[in-house]
C-alpha cells in the first residue's frame, strides 16, 4: 500500500525523540510514504481542564488544524493524559476523513501495568495506524486481527504490523482513492 499524502509527526509538548523516530521509520515502511518529524508545538494552558487534570483532545486537534507548517496528514503526539466529553480518557482522536489526528501517550504505557518498551512502542504504532485509518475514511472493523478493530481492545489483539489493515479495510482504502 502507498499513501498519497506525506505525514508530519508533531510533538505537542515534550515527547521523546526516540518515539517519533520509531513511528517515522515504521509508518514510512508500512505506508510507503514520506514521514517528517516537525518541531515541537507548545501546549497552551487554556486547553487543560484543572478539574479533570487532563487535556481536551478536541482542542489539541484544533491546534494541529491551525498548524500551517505542513501539508498532508498531521499526527500530534502528546505526553499528557487526555479526554473528550463523555469519556474518562482517550488513547487517540481523529476526524473522519480529516487530516489531523492526536495520539495520547501516557495510558498506552499503563495498559495492563506493562512497562515493556517494545510493547509500548507497538501500541503507539497501532493507535497511530488506527486513528490514521479513521482519517482515511475507515470505520471500526469487526476483524480482531485488523488495526481498525475497536481501539479500546486493540492492545490485546495480534495485529500484523507489516499488514495492519485487513483485506476488507485495505480494499476500502483503495476505493476511497486515499492510496494508490
Amino acid at each position: 500500500m502507498k499513501l498519497k499524502e506525506s505525514i508530519s509527526l508533531i510533538p505537542v509538548g515534550p515527547v521523546e525523540q526516540t518515539i517519533l523516530e520509531y513511528i517515522q521509520q515504521k509508518l514510512s515502511t508500512i505506508l510507503n510514504t514520506e514521514v517528517f518529524i516537525r518541531p515541537m508545538h507548545i501546549l497552551p494552558s487554556g486547553i487543560f481542564d484543572t478539574r479533570r487534570n487532563q487535556y481536551d483532545i478536541r482542542a489539541v486537534l484544533k491546534l494541529l488544524h491551525d498548524f500551517e507548517d505542513t501539508s498532508g496528514y498531521k499526527i500530534g503526539y502528546i505526553n499528557e493524559d487526555c479526554y473528550e466529553d463523555g469519556s474518562e480518557y482517550v488513547l487517540g482522536e481523529s476526524v473522519l476523513k480529516g487530516e489531523e489526528l492526536v495520539i495520547a501517550l501516557p495510558r498506552l504505557n499503563l495498559i495492563d501495568g506493562n512497562t515493556d518498551r517494545t510493547i509500548f512502542l507497538n501500541r503507539v504504532l497501532k493507535e497511530t495506524l488506527h486513528e490514521l485509518g479513521h482519517s482515511l475514511g475507515l470505520l471500526h472493523c469487526p476483524h480482531g486481527y485488523c488495526v481498525m478493530h475497536n481501539s479500546a481492545t486493540l492492545h490485546r489483539k495480534e495485529v500484523d504490523l507489516a499488514n495492519p489493515y485487513c483485506g476488507r479495510c485495505e480494499e476500502l482504502l483503495i476505493q476511497s482513492d486515499s492510496t494508490f
